[in-house]
């Protein structure tokens, strides 16, 4: 006889847990106890664990269910494990725990472009920095760098992991029910050459219900667009971004500056340090570079997230310790000039910690830097980890601007 498990759907929190309330704003703090080491598979699929934080990778955040979560953390010739890992950070008790089971690494396709499975038919870990997104109740990986076994194969390969599906657990579930699916390319056949997978970043507009996704390197068919309206039969679309050289290097992250008619997308990139403004309300009239002014932060392998109170760009980056650097956002960010994008460094409060030793994550935190919105009582918090030894780490954003 079979065993049904009947999984109940996850519930939004309607208000703030008391060690949030609790905390000192505009400091760090330790939001959990444990580590992911502390919830790792027995066996390990391979060798390498240390780099689900250190293997230029990133994580995600569903502001609903104030859930924190990494899927498929890896790549390249070190850790191989395709398992989500996530926080309830809207909980009393905050805890890592693992939601699924790594596939065996053995088979499958890791080829050029190709689809990145394991023999399962499930996705293969990769370099996701910042390219992973939580959406529509889903996390989508669209495209990926760096697969595990691959060399530095990447691919435009859109996956998607149904976070939804597995509702309250039990977890962790099994790599067979590990809810992946494969959706398609952003685009069927790429360049030879220079074109490469590598870095860029992944972003979403919920007003379009849109992800986009764009390549580092992009002398052609530098992006991809993946309408999820209908989350199970999304509509890919190939974007021909064609840039020459490489404009996206290192690239900070892709948050989206939302105002009540207008939306813009705004990256970071290392190189030559200059900001990258795509206006989401006419693709078509593409991007264009500002510059800025004052002391930035454009360290590659950055974190960077929107703060709307602050009407800022919230930059961190390990070497800085505690320090979050912020940057202000014009009213219309594609036509101001550098006297209008200032930057500065946040202000902290009294007390905290200091994150661990960057030197336990030498590549970087990527999306590892994510923010919740709304912890349930009208205030905004940033979350970070950087080691599997390490908790995740917590930053108290106050109501208004910081």
């Amino acid at each position: 006889m079979g065993i049904l498990i009947l999984r109940s759907s996850a519930v939004a929190q309607s208000s703030a847990p008391a060690w949030f309330e609790a905390a000192t704003e505009k400091v760090w703090g330790e939001a959990t106890s444990n580590t992911i080491r502390d919830v790792l598979p027995d066996p390990l699929p391979t060798n390498g664990e240390a780099e689900i934080a250190t293997g230029w990778t990133g994580a995600w955040f569903d502001a609903v269910n104030r859930e924190y979560g990494c899927t498929g953390n890896g790549g390249h010739d070190g850790y191989g494990g395709n398992e989500t890992y996530s926080v309830l950070v809207g909980s009393e008790t905050p805890a890592w725990r693992r939601l699924s089971d790594p596939s065996s690494t053995s088979g499958g396709d890791a080829t050029r472009n190709g689809p990145g499975t394991y023999g399962d038919g499930k996705m293969r870990a990769s370099h996701n920095s910042h390219s992973t997104v939580f959406a529509k109740g889903r996390v989508w990986i669209p495209g990926m760098w760096g697969m595990t076994g691959s060399g530095t194969n990447g691919t435009t390969a859109v996956w998607s992991w149904d976070r939804s599906s597995l509702g309250t657990g039990p977890f962790p579930v099994s790599a067979a029910e590990s809810p992946y699916a494969h959706h398609g390319f952003g685009w069927e056949t790429v360049p030879g050459g220079d074109y490469s997978f590598e870095g860029g970043a992944a972003w979403y507009d919920p007003i379009a219900e849109t992800v986009y996704r764009i390549v580092q390197f992009c002398n052609e068919k530098g992006g991809w667009s993946v309408d999820i309206a209908d989350p199970e039969n999304p509509i890919i679309t190939g974007i021909d971004w064609a840039f020459g050289g490489n404009p996206f290097g290192d690239a900070c992250g892709a948050p989206i500056i939302e105002d009540a008619t207008h939306r813009w997308m705004v990256m970071l990139s290392e190189f030559e340090e200059r900001l990258w403004i795509l206006d989401l309300n006419d693709i078509a009239d593409d991007w264009v570079q500002q510059t800025t002014t004052g002391t930035g932060k454009w360290t590659g392998g950055n974190g960077c997230v929107y703060h709307p109170p602050s009407r800022k760009l919230l930059v961190y980056d390990y070497n800085e310790g505690a320090t979050i650097h912020a940057l202000t956002v014009p009213t219309n960010p594609k036509t101001a000039d550098d006297t209008e994008w200032v930057w500065s460094t946040v202000s902290n409060g009294t007390g905290g910690i200091t994150p661990a030793d960057p030197a336990s994550n030498p590549n970087g935190v990527y999306g590892k830097f994510q923010l919740c919105p709304d912890m349930g009582n009208g205030q905004g918090c940033l979350f970070m980890f950087n080691s599997i030894d390490n908790p995740l780490y917590y930053y108290k954003l106050p109501v208004g601007a910081v």
